[in-house]
C-alpha cells in the first residue's frame, strides 16, 4: 500500500528449517528518503477457539504447511 508520505509491506520471511514470520513493514518518508521505519514479526499461529470459525487455512508453495491467515 502506498499513500503520499507512507509505504506499507505485507510479507513472509522464511528462514528455513521451519521457521517463518509473517512481516508487516512501515517506512514513513520524508522529502522522498525514509525518515523512519517499523517492522512488524509475528510467528504463525492457530485461531484461538472462540475466533476459528471465521478462519480460511491458506497454503501457499513457500509456506510448507505453515499455520493459517486469517
Amino acid at each position: 500500500m502506498v499513500r503520499d508520505g507512507l509505504w506499507m509491506v505485507e510479507g513472509v520471511n522464511d528462514y528455513g528449517g521451519g521457521q517463518v514470520f509473517h512481516v508487516v513493514a512501515v517506512f514513513e518518508l520524508k522529502d522522498g528518503k525514509i525518515w523512519r521505519d517499523t517492522r512488524y514479526y509475528a510467528e504463525p499461529f492457530e485461531a484461538p477457539g472462540w475466533r476459528a470459525r471465521w478462519v480460511e487455512r491458506m497454503e501457499t508453495p513457500h509456506s510448507e504447511g505453515s499455520a493459517a491467515s486469517t
